[in-house]
């Protein structure tokens, strides 16, 4: 509790530094905007500034924590910095399964608490504290439940991940990756054991995304998940104009391409491609074959852009276009030495459990490469990545320390005297 006060602390005061009230980020008047309908016209709008719908889960928290007050955006900032502060104790815990360890456990946790980009990620109204904290609980269930082989934590697990998609459609992602680990390659759990896990997973899933594929398929007459933003999604990320303008290296002309990128240019292509009346999952058809065009134009340098944001998924610095010297510069130090203690944390873990190991490792890799199609930025790719990456961070600090206390000749040179 220690820990969760210095968090919600820190991010408190980063929030009235940045300033309570203030809405800087271009996705947060659209998730107000959401909650107010929801709050005031009990309807769920059928797009929002972009041509698609929101995921619900965020505009469903912002309308419950104020009380369908979505104007009292302090409140909003609040809570998230609350669900933020709980992750750095999930952390914690997912850290206690891996290891068994207290001190890598409470180390995990106050790395978390203290990470800047963690911090400065509730000074605005975004996914990311809600969506991080709904993803790391399901990783910490679900590594629970291989431990305890319990039923019930499979279902618990279950459902934290359909949250998480419910907040942000890449959680789908991560459910997947789990459940098809968990059926081809779950090591431990075998037999009929590997049927009923699964069966328990999905279950969990299914009460969670449940009731809005219900109130979707009423709505459209369709199979939706969650929303209608993957077709979208692809046609700006393979966009050709998205690669010349991440190339930008003048700040004002970067940030002048960047705006017309957001309306002229997408606002022409919608009109376009879109259909009057057209149902969500049409319209995302559409989107998916421009996106599709856009590869098909030029696939050898839709092959190098690609490359290139595989690179911007783990670039250890910030966008220096979006961001001044000495933040780029920061975030590539902090970077810098987070891959390189998680590194050497994942390679002592290895030696302890191999089959654990390979889920990591693999998580990373497979949520790494469903990014690339799309837009790829940092803040996108921290919580799939971060909390792990802070637990083995965390695990190899402390087996350095230990390695360096029972070796003190070699910080101290000098003989040392006998003891009497």
């Amino acid at each position: 509790m220690a820990i969760f006060g210095i968090a919600f602390g820190i991010r408190i005061a980063a929030i009235l530094w940045v300033g309570p009230s203030a809405v800087g980020f271009g996705d947060a008047p659209d998730y107000l905007a959401t909650a107010d309908k929801v709050c005031r016209e009990h309807a769920y709008p059928d797009r929002g500034n972009l041509p698609f719908f929101r995921a619900p889960l965020l505009p469903a928290f912002i309308a419950v924590t104020t009380f369908c007050r979505p104007e009292r955006v302090a409140v909003v900032k609040v809570a998230l910095a609350f669900c933020d502060s709980a992750t750095a104790l999930v952390i914690g815990e997912i850290a206690w399964v891996l290891f068994a360890s207290t001190a890598i456990a409470t180390l995990a946790a106050l790395l978390a608490a203290l990470d800047p980009f963690f911090v400065f990620g509730v000074v605005e109204v975004r996914t990311e504290p809600l969506f991080m904290l709904l993803l790391t609980a399901a990783i910490w269930l679900f590594l629970r439940a291989i431990r305890d082989m319990s039923m019930l934590i499979f279902i618990l697990a279950g459902a934290a991940f359909g949250l998480a998609a419910l907040t942000r459609p890449a959680g789908l992602g991560a459910l997947a990756f789990a459940a098809i680990w968990l059926a081809f390659a779950g090591g431990a759990v075998k037999g009929m054991a590997r049927a009923v896990s699964v069966a328990a997973l999905a279950l969990g899933a299914i009460l969670a995304l449940g009731p809005w594929i219900a109130r979707n398929a009423v709505r459209y007459h369709e199979l939706i998940l969650v929303n209608d933003a993957a077709g979208f999604s692809l046609w700006r990320g393979s966009h050709p104009e998205m690669d010349r303008i991440a190339r930008i290296a003048d700040v004002t002309e970067y940030r002048r391409a960047a705006r017309a990128f957001e309306t002229d240019l997408t606002q022409a292509t919608a009109r376009n491609l879109e259909v009057p009346g057209a149902s969500p999952r049409a319209r995302s058809r559409a989107w998916l074959a421009a996106g599709l065009e856009n590869i098909r134009r030029d696939p050898v340098e839709a092959a190098a852009f690609a490359a290139r944001k595989a690179w911007n998924y783990w670039r250890p610095w910030l966008n220096p276009q979006e961001h001044g010297r000495m933040a780029v510069f920061g975030s590539a130090i902090l970077n810098i030495a987070l891959y390189a203690l998680a590194a050497v944390g994942l390679a002592q873990f290895r030696r302890n459990d191999a089959i654990l190991f390979g889920w990591i490792v693999a998580f990373l890799v497979v949520t790494w490469l469903l990014h690339i199609p799309h837009q790829v930025v940092m803040r996108f790719r921290i919580p799939f990545t971060d909390p792990l990456l802070l637990i083995f961070a965390a695990s190899a600090t402390v087996h350095l320390s230990r390695w360096g206390a029972s070796n003190p000749s070699s910080s101290d040179p000098r003989p040392r005297a006998p003891s009497s």
